[in-house]
């Protein structure tokens, strides 16, 4: 009865890890999209002359982009500081 509860408990954890890379891997899809689609924005903007507001589009998205780079690269940096493994590997 053990062995099954052990078991049953190591499938699931298998099916959440699975879920979280899965959605991390969609998520990371959308921000591509959206990223595109800005960028599309603000050269339509561009084209039309309307140069601050597509300057303006290219530069948030761009800002975006970069900002989650660095968040991303310095909470890695923080938890390998802690001793911790990188946040996309399961152990």
């Amino acid at each position: 009865m053990v062995e099954r509860q052990a078991e049953a408990r190591q499938s699931n954890e298998r099916a959440v890890i699975n879920s979280n890379i899965r959605h991390e891997g969609q998520g990371q899809w959308m921000a591509f999209i959206l990223a595109l689609a800005f960028l599309g924005v603000g050269s339509y903007a561009l084209a039309l002359h309307e140069v601050g507001v597509g300057v303006g589009i290219w530069a948030v998205d761009i800002c975006s982009i970069l900002g989650m780079f660095v968040y991303r690269q310095r909470r890695s940096e923080k938890r390998a500081a802690q001793g911790l493994p990188p946040q996309n590997i399961q152990v």
